[in-house]
């Protein structure tokens, strides 16, 4: 069915979003759990939470345990890709077992959500500096996303400076001299207090 749904979206894009198809960003863990409970419980799907329950439940707990990050990875699969906004951007469409599952295979994924679940918590952890007026002397990451005619590329820098209170500041940043720590693209790899 070809066509605009107002300005925001293809008639297309609104029908996946009817038959449970997200883009990659609006899967939330809750989502997920709620589509896999759907495909399993409309027979969508081979019958084994009636067959073999043990597995099934095992591949739920698995789920419910697996952080967000690592459930996106493992379990949406790209399906489908439809126009969206006024300027005819296309966004790809992700589903959850949209190829069917059977029980050699969601053993498989039980498997590598336990592992990723296990190499997730053994991720180190980087430690931000204590919030107070004390200067110290850090190394910094941060990204820049820059608009490429319809295309966003971000773009990663790195910098060296001085941390103080939630500021970063430095010669080296682009467009300011200084950045908020705080910020969700902003990373601090190194600091030590400075002399």
């Amino acid at each position: 069915m070809s066509g605009y749904y107002g300005i925001s979206m293809s008639n297309n894009a609104v029908k996946a979003y009817e038959e449970g198809k997200k883009p990659y960003s609006k899967w939330t863990k809750k989502g997920i759990v709620d589509r896999i409970n759907e495909k399993f419980s409309n027979g969508k799907l081979t019958n084994i939470p009636n067959k073999r329950p043990e597995i099934f439940s095992n591949f739920i707990e698995a789920v419910k345990k697996t952080p967000l990050v690592e459930l996106k990875r493992i379990l949406l699969i790209d399906t489908e890709y439809h126009h969206t906004s006024i300027y005819y951007n296309s966004t790809i469409f992700y589903d959850v077992f949209p190829y069917g599952c059977n029980v050699q295979y969601m053993k498989q994924i039980t498997s590598k959500l336990k592992k990723a679940t296990e190499d997730y918590k053994q991720r180190p952890k980087v430690e931000k500096p204590p919030i107070d007026e004390t200067k110290y002397h850090a190394f910094c990451e941060y990204d820049l996303v820059f608009k490429d005619g319809r295309k966003r590329i971000t773009r990663t820098y790195k910098a060296e400076g001085y941390i103080i209170g939630n500021w970063f500041y430095s010669d080296q940043i682009h467009g300011a001299k200084r950045k908020n720590i705080n910020g969700k693209r902003f990373r601090v790899i190194n600091f030590e207090k400075a002399e």
